[in-house]
């Protein structure tokens, strides 16, 4: 066996695979052979029933051993392909870590680290072998300081994500995604205009924006009173003000170009009916709104690592709500790494007709053979926003 064989694989079984690939090509020119002939026969005849019974029947007898047989030989060439991406990159690095008494090494200049076993963090071995694999997969890893070398791959784990023991005395609520920001201390005090929010979408010219827009205008006197009604009632109960990111993923991207298309179509303004009252009750009430359709500014508005998202955010969440859709869910996803988990609660999601929560909940989704391209985000029925 050469050193570019698939680990396990006996003389016996390498032979095997090739008397495996004859037979499929003996069977397939037999079956070529057949066709062939029953079509030079239909220019001197007709073809017979019987002929055409016996050959789907032979097509039939071999098509589930040939696709077995060729599921097989994919499977193989694909673990050899992962073999030799393997060894291609071992072979880059400047050493190569070994297994050593449950500990994992790698010596290079002026290094010397080991993987630490320690029962609260039984992941961390393999997150280090992963990534000493995977590292240049995201330019984000590059970007928090992984280099390839088993240092820099702790330091990493420790201290942007927590799959590793802490080092230097940190704990993990150092972490920079972790730390709170400065407490608002401003309170919410209820407006009598909706001019913070024009001024929150005035960069943006599209259908959509300018359909919210003009909603919001034709009911902007009944908001305004609606708000002075609350304050009258409220016995001067005041509430600190929030920072409320309102990022409608739907009007991003690609998508968003399909959606925008329809607007002026007549096409589904439901959800825009429901954003463009949002984004007035929430300035009535007194929130810092920011609005945006950008992805790339999502993108910086929530601190993301540059790269393709494998990573945690730079800095804590800075809004203390983020209203959204499913697409926008999923760019967040998309752009959080590890933070996404860590700030759910804070996500609210546009649905305008709701996500039954036996749909809502991935495992008693799977364990039900429940199947949405909406569902098994996890989230609490309560954050999402129907128009019910």
């Amino acid at each position: 066996m050469t050193r570019d064989d698939p680990a396990g694989s006996s003389p016996e079984d390498l032979g095997q695979r090739g008397l495996s690939f004859r037979n499929l090509a003996l069977r397939l020119e037999a079956l070529n052979t057949q066709v062939q002939r029953l079509s030079r026969e239909k220019d001197g005849s007709e073809l017979t029933r019987n002929d055409l019974t016996l050959l789907l029947q032979s097509f039939r007898q071999d098509q589930q051993g040939l696709a077995r047989l060729v599921e097989r030989e994919l499977k193989r060439v694909s673990q050899r392909l992962d073999q030799l991406s393997r060894h291609h990159q071992h072979h880059h690095q400047a050493e190569a870590p070994t297994p050593l008494d449950n500990r994992r090494s790698h010596t290079g200049p002026n290094e010397k680290c080991e993987v630490p076993v320690d029962p609260a963090y039984p992941v961390c071995a393999e997150k280090v072998e992963f990534l000493q694999a995977q590292w240049e997969s995201d330019p984000c890893y590059a970007f928090y300081g992984v280099d390839g070398t088993t240092c820099s791959i702790l330091t990493y784990l420790s201290q942007t994500e927590d799959f590793c023991p802490p080092q230097d005395g940190r704990n993990h609520s150092s972490l920079p995604w972790h730390q709170k920001p400065q407490a608002h201390t401003e309170k919410t005090e209820i407006r009598k205009s909706l001019l913070p929010l024009y001024e929150a979408i005035s960069n943006n010219s599209s259908p959509a924006i300018k359909f919210i827009r003009s909603r919001v205008e034709k009911m902007s006197e009944r908001w305004i009173q609606a708000g002075l009604r609350m304050k009258e009632s409220s016995n001067n109960t005041v509430s600190t003000q929030m920072r409320v990111l309102l990022y409608p993923g739907a009007l991003s991207g690609s998508v968003g170009q399909h959606f925008e298309a329809m607007v002026e179509r007549g096409g589904p303004l439901g959800e825009l009916v429901q954003w463009a009252d949002l984004s007035a009750c929430l300035t009535i009430l007194g929130h810092n709104l920011v609005f945006s359709t950008s992805q790339h500014q999502l993108h910086s508005l929530i601190g993301a690592a540059p790269g393709r998202g494998s990573c945690p955010i730079q800095r804590p969440l800075t809004f203390d709500l983020i209203y959204t859709d499913y697409h926008g869910l999923a760019h967040l996803q998309g752009a959080m790494g590890l933070a996404f988990k860590h700030y759910q609660c804070r996500f609210r999601i546009l649905d305008s007709f709701g996500t039954e929560p036996a749909f809502n909940f991935a495992s008693y989704a799977r364990s039900h053979g429940y199947k949405t391209l909406w569902g098994s985000w996890d989230l609490q029925p309560l954050q999402y926003m129907t128009m019910f």
